[in-house]
């Protein structure tokens, strides 16, 4: 594995709706956080510059992240920028991570495609994809109940789900 997150998803909902839980802060809060922690946005300005700041809770303490958006195209594309994430030491863990989604419209429901990318080492890239699919699991509880699919049944129906 390069020093990079490559990840594809499907979802049964279509692409405009998808979007907005990955811009809209009270929808982000809801998902994006791996297993055993909370997250709070305090701040999101969901716009090409605009800045947000990720606070993830677990047992150890706080993570907090930092950045700007890069790119945003509603219900197409979001790049956002992590300028730096810090540990409950209040160390930095990331520097200058760039992170992508995609979106593609696909019979029955949208294709996301989503990369993480800056990482010093591999460690690091494996950490963070762990971390990428236990909230986008998350993310297809959220909206699989939404469309009534429940995953774990006939998953491979369902969910499909490909890493690159």
């Amino acid at each position: 594995m390069a020093n990079e997150v490559n990840m594809t998803k499907f979802f049964p909902i279509d692409s405009e709706t998808l979007f907005n839980y990955f811009v809209q802060p009270n929808l982000i809060e809801q998902w994006a956080y791996p297993e055993g922690m909370t997250l709070k946005i305090p701040e999101f300005d969901a716009k090409v510059n605009g800045r947000y700041r990720y606070e993830h809770t677990g047992k150890d303490g706080q993570y907090l992240c930092t950045g700007h958006i890069k790119e945003l195209v509603p219900g197409k594309k979001l790049i956002q920028f992590d300028e730096e994430i810090k540990g409950p030491d209040g160390k930095t863990l990331y520097q200058n991570l760039e992170s992508g989604v995609e979106f593609f419209s696909k019979p029955g429901g949208t294709e996301i495609r989503l990369y993480q990318r800056g990482f010093e080492d591999e460690e690091g890239a494996v950490e963070c994809e762990q971390g990428w699919q236990q909230s986008l699991d998350h993310l297809s509880d959220i909206v699989g109940k939404e469309a009534g699919f429940q995953r774990g049944v006939d998953e491979s129906e369902q969910w499909p789900d490909v890493r690159g």
